[in-house]
């Protein structure tokens, strides 16, 4: 459980930095450019090492589930990322950062919704949390 704890605060460290050097960027290049510059590469290599290290599960999907994958990767990596360079660029870091961050609200609806999950109390006091987090954000209080 611990290592998970680890790896996931080592990620939100990586995402908090690419967000602030992400709007260094654009200073000089636009949003879609900056996707296409963050994505090209990040996609290159892990596909690489997806299909290095993983080939035996990945060639034994069927057709829909690939499918859903890569309908998944097209959504997520360019149209996310897209949205987020656009509101950084707009925004600033510290402000799209924590209004991305309501992504866990649209995970447990989502969850609830398709995967069958139940909301237990504290998913509810966590959502409720981040929604009058974004609020006290956006209205600058």
């Amino acid at each position: 459980m611990i290592i998970g704890m680890l790896f996931a605060l080592c990620a939100a460290l990586g995402f908090a930095g690419s967000a602030v050097f992400a709007k260094m960027g654009m200073s000089r290049i636009s949003p879609p450019f900056a996707t296409a510059v963050l994505i090209i590469p990040a996609a290159l290599v892990t596909l690489s090492l997806a299909f290095i290290f993983h080939w035996s599960i990945i060639s034994g999907l069927s057709g829909g589930i690939f499918l859903w994958f890569l309908l998944i990767g097209f959504i997520n990596y360019p149209g996310g990322r897209l949205m987020n360079n656009i509101s950084i660029n707009a925004i600033g870091p510290s402000k799209s950062a924590i209004i991305v961050s309501t992504s866990p609200i649209f995970a447990a609806i989502f969850a609830v919704a398709f995967a069958g999950e139940s909301l237990n109390i504290y998913i509810a006091l966590g959502t409720l949390a981040i929604i009058l987090g974004v609020i006290l954000v956006v209205t600058d209080r």
